[in-house]
């Protein structure tokens, strides 16, 4: 429109979501607390493993806030995503509701957990009588590690987060939050400093 300022493009073209590991926060509509319900983040916790699973993306870790969830996730070469339900893949607008696009093949594997991360939770949650109102942010947050930077040190700085926030005193107390990829032993290696 004309003599409106451009909303800024805050999300990368594409394939720049094909490969690599990737921290992603995702926020909850107006910083809500929501995930204080322990159903509600009971949803979100089933939700992050299915849709891993349904996009083809490794998920090194995760943690569920109060308003907010963080995941660190990967895709790598030969991983293949399984069909996944387009009825569930793409969130209205603020997370008010399922869109009838289909998932397309083009797609990122990153982009569509996301899509199916929110939207599933949203379903469940709804499906349960837990929200009427939306929900998720309408974008997320992003961050690619770089050369240099390990997962290790993403992970320990996801997992500790509940320990920042004063929620716990230490990070396994939390029980939103691990990692699908690791044992629990392999997990506790790794935020003593070991993996």
């Amino acid at each position: 429109m004309e003599g409106h300022p451009q909303r800024k493009r805050i999300r990368l073209e594409a394939q720049s979501y094909a490969m690599g590991a990737c921290s992603v926060t995702i926020g909850i509509h107006e910083r809500s607390a929501a995930f204080q319900d322990h159903a509600l983040a009971g949803i979100a916790v089933r939700a992050i493993g299915d849709a891993a699973v349904d996009a083809g993306v490794v998920v090194h870790a995760y943690c569920v806030m109060p308003d907010h969830v963080h995941v660190l996730l990967e895709v790598r070469e030969g991983v293949n995503p399984s069909p996944t339900n387009p009825d569930e893949a793409f969130p209205a607008h603020h997370g008010g509701g399922v869109s009838s696009r289909p998932l397309v093949e083009a797609q990122p594997p990153m982009i569509a957990f996301i899509r199916l991360l929110k939207g599933r939770t949203i379903a469940g949650a709804r499906r349960q009588h837990l929200v009427h109102h939306s929900f998720w942010q309408r974008s997320f947050y992003d961050y690619f590690l770089r050369h240099g930077e390990t997962i290790e040190v993403v992970t320990r700085y996801i997992l500790n987060n509940p320990v920042r926030g004063q929620l716990v005193a230490r990070w396994d107390q939390w029980p939103w939050s691990g990692s699908l990829v690791l044992s629990h032993e392999d997990l506790v290696a790794v935020m003593d400093g070991r993996g």
